[in-house]
């Protein structure tokens, strides 16, 4: 496959590692529309990878406050090594 549907792919699928190396070798284009279709591509690319970082930030926090929440109801329990009453 060539390199536009490669991005295409990726983009579509949601890769942000192949759309990643995809950007890091981008070729040089012989033509106008290819170069045009390549500059959309990598707009979208950049739009999907803002979502999947949106999405990434959103799931941390809630994973943050599920921690907080699960060590606040955790129940402390004494070692059987501790003298302090």
């Amino acid at each position: 496959m060539d390199w536009l549907s490669d991005l295409k792919i990726a983009i579509v699928s949601k890769e942000p590692q192949k759309i990643s190396a995809l950007i890091d070798r981008v070729p040089d284009f012989k033509k106008v529309e290819e170069m045009q279709e390549a500059l959309y591509l990598i707009k979208e690319a950049y739009a999907v990878m803002n979502e999947l970082k949106s999405e990434t930030l959103v799931q941390r926090e809630q994973i943050k406050k599920n921690i907080d929440f699960l060590k606040s109801t955790a129940t402390h329990q004494k070692n059987s090594l501790d003298v302090s009453y």
